[in-house]
């Protein structure tokens, strides 16, 4: 999990903490629109998955808010 926020970071141009929120909500995402049975086994398979959903979201930047 670690590698792939780091290339949100390093190739995006995003901070950290946005990295960790995007990656969070679509792993949310994937858990209550996905196959449940498929999507467990990808989460299981991803260290630190469970927990970047469970993650609350990062506070909205003043220039995105706008």
């Amino acid at each position: 999990m670690d590698e792939l926020i780091g290339r949100l970071v390093s190739e995006v141009g995003i901070d950290r903490a946005a990295a960790e929120t995007a990656v969070g909500i679509i792993l949310d995402f994937l858990a209550k629109e996905g196959p449940a049975d498929k999507v467990q086994l990808l989460i299981a398979k991803l260290p630190g998955a469970e927990a970047l959903q469970q993650k609350p979201p990062a506070p909205v930047a003043a220039e995105w808010a706008a």
